[in-house]
């Protein structure tokens, strides 16, 4: 979709290099962009952000051989487990010393791909360290609503 968007002039500069060119080109082009609208740059980069850690708009569309309720499915539990996962990290903060390389690591893949490109396949490398931190939420909250559902078992000792 990119090249059917660009500039008729624009492709026929990038025709007219070889593809080392053409990177070293776009390279310049995207550096001038961001000297030049840095405002525009740092919102879109926002909008990656997001997109990172949420879903693009029309993601799942076009040729993914999945239903679109499929995909509002999948959405409605991401949520939840997103959910989840605050409250882990939440209940976890005293632990941030040794969890630290878990943070870092989704710290600097959402930075990198904000900053360039997003697609909601490249959260996949955080998504079993997302499940871990969700199940730790869940059980926090469990033991909290626990004692106001589930009347407490008696010890043996006190049959």
């Amino acid at each position: 979709p990119v090249w059917t968007r660009m500039p008729e002039s624009l492709k026929q500069q990038l025709a007219a290099r070889s593809e080392v060119q053409q990177d070293q080109f776009l390279y310049r082009e995207g550096l001038r962009f961001i000297r030049e609208e840095p405002g525009r740059f740092l919102a879109l980069t926002a909008r990656r952000l997001f997109y990172f850690w949420w879903f693009r708009p029309g993601a799942g569309s076009g040729q993914s051989p999945y239903p679109p309720h499929w995909i509002l499915a999948y959405q409605l539990v991401y949520g939840v487990v997103l959910v989840a996962v605050g409250v882990g990290v939440w209940a976890a903060r005293s632990e941030w010393g040794r969890l630290w390389p878990i943070y870092a690591l989704f710290i600097s893949l959402t930075a990198v791909y904000s900053v360039f490109f997003v697609h909601t396949r490249y959260r996949m490398i955080l998504e079993p360290f997302l499940l871990v931190l969700a199940a730790h939420g869940m059980v926090v909250v469990a033991g909290r609503i626990r004692p106001w559902v589930v009347p407490p078992v008696p010890s043996v000792r006190e049959r």
